[in-house]
């Protein structure tokens, strides 16, 4: 099935994440048809703040969704339900952007892979790719800038709220697991895209320091490849003061990619260019505004026409995140 103008659109789950989605949807000029949520009052309030209540239609099950009259479906609910969804709308013919991890497990992310080959598009949605840094980063690597990577040095944290303990990112039946899934997942993936290989190992600590819950709240992994590239990884929900830091090292230069923007502090990336036994000659960019979540949605679009795409995470990718964080 090919499309080229106004997507119509069924969001699953309809929590802050969607309205990111939503927008990301609206500014493409694609239409938002049905929304889908457990609990109704979130699917009524989502319409209503966007105002188009009258003429989008409101479900608690996807199944219960008029499939006519929809082409493609966000599914971003909790993790324990996004297979289902997913399996769901591709069963159905229908496009579909998953939202990150894709899945509990790998077998699921593997059963949807084969589902979805050669029918339908399936992205996940690791929107961190789609950063304007990380995007020029990528960039930067693919004409050589740095030399040879060697290894990565990353970071991700936030200090979640009061009561985050008590949410379902603090439920193994319904997470899977804690930062390392919620915050890591976005690391590894970055890793296992910015330093492409068929084999990763790693080593790891996970620790329950602050918060009272069954799953864990600190995540400490140690990355390598069979081109021995190493990535070090540190994700956290007890940082109190949102960060994100990314650090590319290469043997003739460095990248570093800080701030997502708002909260997380500006959005920059920073080059160095090595002159060994001199002074680094170092740039700098910052930019105003989060583009990701249209680039991806974007993308995905042109992904269901048949264009190339270059930073979206399809399921194999998302695959091979999700064998790295079992390892765990």
């Amino acid at each position: 099935m090919v499309l080229t103008n106004n997507l119509k659109v069924g969001i699953v789950g309809c929590g802050y994440i969607s309205r990111k989605h939503y927008e990301a949807i609206l500014k493409n000029g694609d239409e938002v048809v049905a929304l889908v949520d457990v609990n109704v009052s979130n699917a009524e309030k989502l319409a209503k703040e966007f105002g188009i209540r009258r003429n989008v239609e409101i479900a608690t099950k996807i199944t219960d969704v008029y499939l006519d009259n929809v082409d493609a479906f966000v599914v971003c609910t909790p993790n324990a339900f996004l297979a289902e969804n997913a399996l769901f709308a591709i069963e159905n013919g229908k496009h579909v952007l998953v939202e990150k991890p894709g899945g509990m497990n790998s077998r699921e992310l593997k059963h949807l892979a084969k589902l979805a080959e050669d029918k339908v598009v399936v992205h996940v949605g690791y929107n961190m790719r789609f950063h304007p840094s990380i995007r020029m980063a990528k960039q930067m690597i693919e004409d050589n800038a740095i030399g040879k990577i060697m290894f990565l040095s990353e970071k991700y944290g936030h200090g979640a709220r009061d009561s985050y303990n008590k949410e379902w990112r603090a439920d193994p039946k319904i997470a899977g697991k804690g930062v390392s899934m919620e915050l890591g997942s976005h690391l590894i993936n970055l890793s296992q895209w910015i330093m492409p290989s068929s084999r990763w190992t790693a080593i790891s600590k996970l620790a329950t320091l602050f918060w009272s819950m069954p799953v864990e709240d600190n995540a400490f992994i140690i990355m390598e490849n069979e081109n021995e590239n190493i990535a070090f990884i540190h994700a956290s929900c007890t940082e109190w003061n949102n960060t994100f830091e990314f650090e590319i090292y290469g043997t003739e230069g460095k990248i570093e990619c800080d701030g997502l923007g708002k909260s997380y502090g500006k959005e920059q990336i920073i080059y160095s260019k090595m002159n060994m036994g001199k002074k680094s000659t170092i740039t700098k960019q910052t930019f105003d505004c989060d583009d990701s979540w249209w680039l991806q949605w974007e993308e995905f679009v042109g992904a269901i026409n048949g264009e190339e795409t270059f930073y979206s995470c399809d399921l194999y990718d998302a695959y091979s995140t999700m064998k790295t964080i079992e390892t765990l």
